[in-house]
């Protein structure tokens, strides 16, 4: 028996290039944030409340989540 891939249609098949975009942006998102999180730190400041606030709130979710 073979595997047979699905036939979405051109709705499928959008929807689906949609979420490879979403991963792909995500990934962006995360690099760019990590490297201005490694410039802070290595320029030796306190990093901005409203950046901490920003990154705790969906790390916290993603935990949640995960449990």
């Amino acid at each position: 028996m073979r595997f047979q891939a699905p036939q979405l249609g051109a709705l499928g098949v959008t929807f689906t290039a949609f979420r490879g975009l979403q991963l792909v942006s995500l990934v962006a998102v995360v690099g760019l944030t990590a490297n201005f999180i490694s410039e802070i730190v290595s320029a030796r400041r306190d990093a901005p409340d409203v950046l901490v606030g920003t990154l705790v709130v969906p790390i916290r979710q993603a935990r949640d989540n995960a449990d």
